[in-house]
């Protein structure tokens, strides 16, 4: 992989990465403030799957020998704060950005040739991905349907 590709691709899961923390930590705020079993689970899957994404992103650049530039947990926090949302609109916003995503990993990918273990990582997140957005459409068809 010529070293413009290999750029290219630190940038592209650092935005990810930088992405995938912003969502955890909103849904960690919002965790304790939702009253329905139902929701609280579905938030709490997502909780589990932004940690997952996060660690693969972070292994993803450091085996590409990047420098993984997440944000502070207090970074973090003054953007879901600042960008407080209805429940229902953060998971549009993700589910927006989930596609976005897929997307523009699938488009990239299919012009590059990589090792065999890089593929294998990078297909376990596209597939966590669908995992993902399968759970944020439960919970925003969950919250239309509430009176």
């Amino acid at each position: 992989m010529k070293s413009t590709e290999k750029k290219k691709l630190v940038d592209l899961f650092n935005k990810a990465l930088e992405f995938e923390l912003i969502a955890l930590n909103t849904y960690q705020i919002q965790l304790p403030l939702i009253k329905s079993p139902n929701i609280k689970s579905i938030i709490q899957k997502l909780i589990d799957e932004e940690k997952r994404h996060a660690n693969a992103f972070t292994e993803l650049i450091i085996s590409l020998h990047g420098k993984p530039n997440g944000l502070t947990v207090n970074e973090c926090t003054r953007y879901a704060i600042k960008s407080h949302f209805e429940l229902i609109s953060v998971l549009k916003y993700d589910f927006e950005m989930e596609k976005t995503f897929e997307e523009r990993l699938s488009h990239f990918f299919s012009k590059l040739k990589l090792s065999p273990d890089l593929t294998e990582k990078v297909n376990v997140v596209v597939s966590d991905i669908s995992n993902h957005k399968a759970w944020l459409q439960e919970g925003i068809d969950y919250l239309k349907a509430l009176p």
